[in-house]
Order: C-alpha cells, then sequence, then structure tokens
C-alpha cells in the first residue's frame, strides 16, 4: 500500500534508454523503423 506508479512517460523514457545500445548497433534504417513501432505506438496511446 503506498506504492505509487510512476509515468507512463518516464517509463517509455527508461525502456528506451535500456534499448539504445540494440538500437546503436543497428542500421539507420533499421533504427527509426523500430523506434515508430515500439515507441511510436505507445507514445500515441499516452495522455497529454
Amino acid at each position: 500500500m503506498g506504492r505509487t506508479i510512476s509515468s507512463f512517460r518516464i517509463e517509455l523514457a527508461i525502456e528506451k534508454a535500456e534499448r539504445k545500445p540494440f538500437c546503436s548497433a543497428s542500421d539507420k534504417s533499421d533504427r527509426k523503423k523500430f523506434d515508430e513501432t515500439m515507441f511510436g505506438i505507445p507514445r500515441f496511446y499516452i495522455s497529454v
């Protein structure tokens, strides 16, 4: 009881930071597709 759930925007930023080594090892075109797929859709549903 009393635990607070962190913001989804913060969690998305943490997840993106954790995947940075994976993305930096891939091609630029693959990075763009990966970002659009993995982070674009959740970002769309996060309330402003």
